[in-house]
């Protein structure tokens, strides 16, 4: 008996870590996405450029720079702007301006060969302006399989960037 309750014990504590680690990589891919854009933010002003936003259908988010001298969009590969792809668990939906973007339906838009902006063919999910707006929006980031904590990063489009934790299904 006293076996059965030690075993269940530790079955419980397991399952209590392996939840707080989940939510601690959630917390800190959400904190890492907000200190992100508001770099991307400072840059685009303090550079006086248009910095665009893009996330894919893989939940991969990179930055790029207008290069207005041969208007086609630069990756920013390197440094803290540099591409960065969530965790597999974790997924992402954007409602940019209250609309739901369908990021599979604006990756193909910008695979196709319908538009074309020089070495980088695609459109932003988002601008951040050299004037210090950015397209308003929402990214809500959460786990597929857990329903019970969601952050959401947004923006109005004129007064920074804020980082809510909610309790909700994603």
């Amino acid at each position: 008996m006293v076996v059965v309750f030690i075993i269940a014990i530790s079955a419980g504590l397991a399952v209590i870590t392996v939840g707080n680690n989940s939510h601690r990589q959630l917390d800190s891919e959400a904190q890492r996405l907000l200190q992100i854009m508001q770099r991307a933010s400072e840059k685009a002003v303090v550079d006086n450029s248009e910095i665009g936003f893009y996330i894919d259908e893989d939940q991969k988010y990179s930055f790029y720079e207008f290069d207005d001298h041969r208007l086609a969009w630069k990756s920013l590969a390197d440094g803290v702007l540099a591409p960065h792809v969530f965790p597999e668990r974790i997924m992402l939906s954007i409602d940019v301006e209250n609309e739901e973007i369908d990021l599979v339906d604006l990756y193909q838009l910008n695979n196709s060969e319908i538009r074309d902006f020089g070495e980088e063919n695609f459109i932003p999910t988002l601008l951040l302006t050299s004037d210090g707006q950015v397209t308003p929006f929402e990214i809500h980031i959460g786990f597929e399989d857990v329903d019970n904590i969601v952050y959401t990063l947004k923006s109005d489009g004129v007064s920074g960037f804020r980082l809510q934790t909610e309790e909700r299904a994603f």
